[in-house]
């Protein structure tokens, strides 16, 4: 027995000699990660419905990327300027790709604030990406888009001016 635990032995110190006899063999490489900082986002022109006259029924009034307006509902025009917003884009890195988002916007009469009515379904046109909200800017010029969006029309509606502000947020995807 004395000469079977011997042998053993033996033939683990050998073992062990020979898994620390290779080495192991690495490879390095660099991580890099770039964080563009150079977006900017400007408004250019402020969205306008116009004058309207809303009926009974109320409804709603939709503004495209090109200015043409639509009633729909019980609401027509009674004139005014009617236009798109206008928000530029810029930066100095290539491919950059950019997402816009504009949540529902509450307007508010300046004569009663317990009166409003709601902008939603806000769209953009322009740049590359045209009818999305997705954008790729080129690096070397500014990137101009045309915002329309659709404006909610109570029944009755009271008179009075409404106003509110739409914020565009740009994100770098």
């Amino acid at each position: 027995m004395k000469k079977i635990f011997q042998r053993t032995g033996l033939a683990l110190v050998v073992a062990s000699a020979v898994t620390v006899a290779h080495a192991a063999n690495n490879a390095v490489f660099d991580i890099n990660a770039e964080i563009p900082a150079d977006l900017d986002v400007a408004t250019t022109q402020n969205m306008d419905f116009g004058l309207l006259n809303p009926g009974a029924g109320g409804g709603s009034v939709t503004i495209d990327t090109a200015g043409a307006i639509n009633y729909g509902g019980d609401v027509t025009s009674a004139g005014g300027t009617v236009q798109p917003a206008v928000v530029t884009l810029d930066s100095s890195t290539a491919n950059l790709k950019v997402s816009l988002d504009t949540p529902d916007v509450t307007l508010v009469n300046s004569a009663d604030s317990n009166v409003t009515m709601t902008v939603s379904g806000f769209t953009y046109q322009g740049g590359a990406g045209a009818g999305s909200n997705e954008f790729t800017l080129d690096g070397t010029n500014t990137t101009t888009l045309n915002v329309g969006a659709t404006l909610l029309v109570g029944g009755n509606q009271l008179s009075g001016t409404y106003t509110g502000q739409a914020t565009v947020t740009a994100t770098i995807l």
